[in-house]
């Protein structure tokens, strides 16, 4: 007993007697802290030792061991008070756990040493009269441990009520309060792991700084490399833990505050307040009551919908930190909550970290058909962002709120469907044209049977020869670009990852011109590109003239053999509106809304699919784009594409 209690008074009095009075509030660098405490310990020990061996002679005849024992006990049960009131009671103050263990310590003195040392003849006579006070003929031990624990409690409580707490013991408190929902204030100086262990360096050594850094680096389960400054606040706050085991509480916090400061101006990360009050709400589930426990299970459930969303969910706070990363988000990039909670948006990995980060840039709120190349394969996204306002009505320099929520929106699977469809409409519209493309290569076919046959009976003229020839290259050339045309129309956009490109406008409706002439009533059309030359657009050049084919054909179907089909086009600030304007018998009024929707059609049964609008709205949507209808019966349709323009050198092309 003698050597665990030795060895137990011996930390204690080092860590709260010792080196409280022994130490500067500054350290010097050339102390040898550990091998003072070896020595210090030891001379405490040998202290210790002695006096209870003095003690033990002074009272071996007269007192027994359980009655030491109980005064001992009583004694310490005056630290009850002050325990509870800095776990429980906010307003208990130093100054009042002060004086109630001082008040409590007399009552005990006079109720419980003052009789020992009577009874053991060592009280002088001056004494007696306050040792009457305290004997009691009842149970000693219930009546002193009554009145000390009354008055220690009574003036506890009525010293910390008329005093108020300092801000030194408001944070003492609130470091040991459970209930505490206010995070830390302020990020440490030292920015990395190794920088902390060159700073302790300093007063522990490089061996032992090292050996203190990488233990509390283990303990939380962070690598050495953590850069992340809420996660870098916990390691400081677990090397002040560690030490304080080794040298004392008060010690531990003058060598981390003297070596690992902090800088109390810097603003708490968002994301480290959201984790640490997330985290003091899950372990105070249990003791929750009345109004607190319904707003912590509103606070669950809502919690649990932002997690379910099938949308991913990033939420970034005013320095650029992720907030929350829901499942659905986990999904789509492949890192969990806890890889991406916390970091840096600039330290995602890619896409992710450029995607993100350039969408906060942009002054837009919504993004649509973002192609982002991620996992080998090309992904489409909706992305949509709103500000979240912060509620202490603080403002920050970098977004000027509480932060930013990002929707992110996988359209990969319905853009790949979009697609097929646009293709299998292509391919439709390919065999509208299949009789003009045969009537269109049946006449260079006859053109060159009839020259083969004139150079076989004129072979003896070269010059005959030489130029049936290049009448006969001419004519193949002319089959080869019909037969181009289509397969090229056919194949284009069957993917996502069509290159993008600059192109002129009026050319691009030429080309649809010359693919809808092949068909029958393309033949008996009259067509007019009025697009100015200079207009440009960037995307992609073949959808754009899918764009063309399916207004062109639909103008075509609603028109009338020798009516004109009119392509006009203007600048508009930053836009190209294009008309396309047929002068057929119209749209009616109450079809006019529906002409967008897939499968929709005015055209007989057999002859429309109902996906050529549906398919145009689309792709000019994916350019930034809009498209409106203007119709009236009888008087024809006009629809209007308004797409983002770019500046190119003027081109000259004919219509």
């Amino acid at each position: 007993m003698m050597i665990v209690t030795t060895l137990a008074l011996a930390s204690m009095c080092m860590n709260h007697l010792v080196l409280p009075a022994s130490f500067p509030p500054r350290l010097s660098p050339q102390t040898n802290i550990y091998r003072w405490l070896l020595w210090g310990r030891r001379v405490v020990i040998a202290v210790i030792i002695l006096a209870g061996y003095g003690f033990y002679l002074l009272l071996q005849y007269n007192q027994g061991l359980v009655q030491l024992g109980l005064i001992s006990f009583v004694a310490v049960a005056q630290f009850l008070p002050g325990v509870v009131g800095l776990l429980y009671w906010r307003r208990a103050t130093r100054a009042g756990f002060i004086a109630g263990l001082l008040g409590g310590a007399l009552v005990w003195a006079v109720t419980l040493v003052l009789p020992l040392l009577e009874r053991s003849g060592m009280l002088a006579d001056a004494f007696r009269g306050v040792a009457a006070l305290g004997r009691y003929h009842g149970d000693p031990w219930s009546h002193a441990t009554f009145w000390t624990l009354a008055v220690n409690s009574l003036l506890f409580a009525t010293v910390s009520l008329v005093s108020r707490p300092s801000e030194a013991e408001q944070e003492a408190a609130h470091a040991c309060c459970r209930e505490s929902l206010e995070p830390p204030r302020g990020v440490p100086l030292a920015a990395s792991p190794g920088q902390f262990e060159e700073q302790l360096a300093l007063v522990i050594g490089a061996e032992m700084a090292q050996h203190e850094v990488r233990q509390a680096l283990a303990d939380l389960g962070l690598d050495t490399d953590e850069l992340r400054q809420d996660e870098l606040r916990r390691l400081r706050q677990r090397i002040e833990r560690n030490l304080s085991g080794l040298v004392g509480p008060l010690l531990a916090r003058m060598i981390v505050d003297e070596r690992l400061q902090m800088d109390s101006t810097a603003r708490t990360a968002v994301a480290a307040s959201v984790r640490f009050v997330e985290q003091r709400l899950e372990e105070s589930r249990s003791r929750l009551r009345g109004l607190a426990a319904e707003l912590d299970n509103l606070r669950r459930y809502h919690r649990q919908v932002l997690l379910d969303l099938p949308l991913g969910v990033c939420a970034v706070g005013p320095d650029m930190e992720v907030i929350s990363w829901n499942q659905a988000m986990a999904f789509l990039s492949g890192l969990e909550d806890y890889q991406a909670v916390g970091r840096p948006l600039r330290e995602l990995p890619e896409p992710w970290s450029g995607l993100l980060g350039g969408f906060l840039r942009t002054q837009d709120r919504h993004l649509r058909k973002v192609k982002v190349n991620g996992d080998g394969r090309i992904r489409v996204f909706n992305l949509h962002k709103a500000a979240i306002e912060d509620p202490a009505g603080r403002a920050s320099p970098s977004s000027g709120n509480g932060g930013t929520v990002i929707l992110i929106e996988d359209l990969t699977d319905m853009h790949m469907l979009e697609s097929e469809l646009a293709h299998s409409e292509r391919l439709a519209s390919i065999g509208r044209l299949a009789a003009g493309v045969a009537h269109e290569i049946g006449n260079p076919v006859t053109g060159i049977a009839c020259l083969a046959q004139n150079v076989l009976t004129e072979a003896s003229d070269p010059e005959f020869v030489r130029d049936s020839i290049e009448q006969m290259l001419e004519q193949t050339r002319r089959i080869s670009n019909i037969v181009h045309s289509l397969v090229s129309f056919s194949h284009s956009g069957t993917a996502v990852d069509q290159p993008l490109s600059t192109f002129n406008v009026r050319q691009c409706v030429d080309d649809a011109m010359r693919l809808v002439r092949l068909s029958h009533a393309g033949k008996q059309i009259e067509f007019f590109n009025q697009c100015p030359p200079e207009a440009a657009i960037r995307g992609e050049r073949q959808r754009m003239i899918q764009v063309f084919v399916n207004l062109l054909s639909n103008a075509c179907d609603a028109s009338h053999p020798g009516d004109r089909i009119q392509v006009s086009g203007r600048t508009d600030g930053d836009f190209i509106e294009v008309v396309v304007r047929d002068y057929g018998d119209g749209i009616p009024e109450e079809l006019q809304d529906h002409v967008f929707e897939p499968f929709f059609t005015t055209k007989q049964p057999g002859e429309g699919t109902g996906l050529g609008l549906p398919m145009v709205y689309n792709i000019v949507a994916e350019h930034a784009g809009t498209v409106a209808l203007r119709s009236r019966e009888g008087e024809g349709t006009s629809v209007i594409l308004r797409v983002p323009a770019v500046a190119v050198p003027r081109i000259e092309a004919g219509g």
